[in-house]
């Protein structure tokens, strides 16, 4: 497994990852740690025969995760993945109207996706965040705010004798 470093240990999640495979399937796995440039030169040439890799949405649509990264004909595609029916399935979602159709695509896609075992999730990070009813069109799937599309409104202030406990 190949991943960016230049230390002498893998990182803590790798070590995890490989105790886990070692332990539950019997897999020995060497970590190889590259520099950075190198290791997304080589990932791009497809010389990488196994290494971890991350992808946060920029919009709340399967679309921004399954055709960026597993349409066989999308530059995002850094594993190689190449299937030819999903292909198809990704296609006709992206052309599909009905909100429901698209997304029965794009879950048919998924399963064939995951079937292949083209990519082997590890985890899912979740933010959760507390927002002001004063902010108004708030929108983020990123882990920072776009403020061009979100706006802070007069909220009214209350009143001192809303404050008091009543009795």
């Amino acid at each position: 497994m190949t991943e960016i470093g230049g230390g002498a240990a893998a990182s803590p999640d790798t070590d995890a990852y490989i105790e886990a495979w070692k332990n539950t399937l019997g897999l020995a796995v060497e970590v190889k740690q590259m520099d950075a440039a190198s290791f997304y030169q080589d990932q791009q040439a497809g010389k990488l025969q196994m290494f971890g890799s991350g992808w946060v949405m920029d919009y709340p649509d399967p679309e921004d995760l399954l055709d960026l990264k597993f349409h066989s004909k999308s530059p995002l595609n850094d594993q190689g993945y190449n299937n030819p029916a999903v292909d198809k399935i990704l296609d006709d979602a992206r052309s599909q109207a009905d909100a429901n159709k698209r997304l029965d695509l794009y879950r048919q896609a998924e399963k064939q996706i995951l079937q292949d075992a083209a990519v082997v999730p590890l985890y899912f990070e979740e933010a959760h965040q507390v927002v002001s009813p004063a902010i108004k069109g708030w929108f983020n799937p990123l882990p920072r705010v776009s403020w061009k599309i979100a706006a802070i409104s007069r909220m009214p202030i209350p009143s001192s004798r809303a404050l008091r406990p009543t009795s």
